[in-house]
């Protein structure tokens, strides 16, 4: 895959997620099966997804989606930057990697708690828990109460990041199949133990899948060797797939690998002038995940007013506003 591609997936997964963490806020609308799986979650959106709120719907019980794209992203980008080295210093690379991801969660979240204390007079989460989060210890620490959301990502890409250097540099593919096929058969496992599921799907031993997923496909050098008409074809067939295999548990834990196929399908069959437009919020996408938390406050607080649409409008506006303001600043800086 070229940059721009990667850039283009890193724009529809943002986006797709931005669009979910404020509908699925909103009263009725569906909830997602994302750490765990509730088969009257899925019913609830059949009977409502025909409505009049159909986007709002569709985002909030699918825009999670976009999850597992950046797991993708994250193994295929770390391999392809890494694996070709002879030696890493382990060291630098945990240090160099924590610091990439601590700056912009202190920021994120000082300004996350300064909104919700001016907009609701709570932040409705411990100090303890704050700290912990700030340390990226949450996800194992408190897996059950993460607030606020949605920054457990960056102590789950940290994650990522230990397991990479740790257990997947220099290991062979078949060592990446084993510990994938683990992790699937041990929430095979997990059906009647939800409160357990949760916590292994806020870490990482949940998304195995899609990590091996990116690194075996940058390893391989895996290239597409149909296009057009029958690239179409494989889109349609992956979408008809996240559909149904939402029906069951089981088929529900390879979601991941059907969602990632049908993401870069698209991105294969876009024009590349369309994927040249997606390049900036892509490249600017860890901005838009730090500053969507908060403009999404704001967004939610005026739906009783506007109206759903009104505010997701405002809300996306403010995020790409606030985005402009520090891309700018960047360029000025350097």
């Amino acid at each position: 895959m070229t940059r721009l591609e990667c850039s283009a997936l890193r724009c529809l997964a943002i986006v797709s997620i931005m669009l979910h963490n404020y509908t699925h806020w909103l009263p009725g609308a569906a909830q997602e099966n994302e750490f765990t799986f509730k088969s009257e979650n899925y019913a609830f959106f059949w009977s409502s997804v025909l409505g009049n709120d159909f986007i709002i719907q569709i985002f909030s019980f699918f825009g999670h989606l976009g999850v597992p794209v950046f797991v993708f992203l994250t193994g295929f980008g770390i391999s392809q930057k890494y694996d070709k080295n002879d030696s890493i210093d382990v060291k630098y690379f945990i240090y160099k990697h924590y610091k990439k991801l601590f700056v912009p969660l202190a920021i994120g979240s000082i300004c996350y708690i300064l909104v919700m204390l001016v907009l609701r007079g709570d932040v409705s989460c411990s100090l303890y828990r704050i700290l912990a989060q700030l340390f990226m210890l949450l996800n194992i620490l408190s897996p059950f109460h993460l607030q606020p959301m949605p920054y457990w990502y960056f102590g789950f890409t940290m994650q990522l990041y230990l397991i990479y250097i740790l257990f997947i540099y220099k290991r062979s593919l078949v060592v990446l199949f084993v510990v994938s096929a683990l992790s699937v058969l041990f929430m095979f496992c997990l059906k009647n133990y939800p409160h357990i599921l949760l916590m292994v799907k806020f870490n990482s031993i949940g998304w195995f899948l899609p990590l091996c997923m990116g690194v075996v496909y940058s390893r391989l050098c895996i290239k597409f060797s149909i296009s057009g008409n029958k690239l179409a074809i494989v889109a349609f067939i992956s979408l008809i797939l996240i559909v149904i295999m939402g029906f069951n548990y089981y088929s529900w834990l390879f979601l991941s690998v059907v969602v990632v196929i049908f993401y870069m399908c698209i991105v294969k069959l876009l024009p590349q002038k369309v994927n040249m437009k997606l390049d900036y919020i892509g490249r600017n996408s860890m901005y838009y995940f730090v500053v969507h938390p908060i403009a999404r406050e704001i967004g939610i607080l005026l739906v009783p007013t506007y109206g759903r649409y009104i505010g997701m409008f405002i809300y996306l506006f403010i995020c790409a506003f606030i985005v402009w303001l520090i891309s700018r600043m960047r360029i000025q800086i350097q």
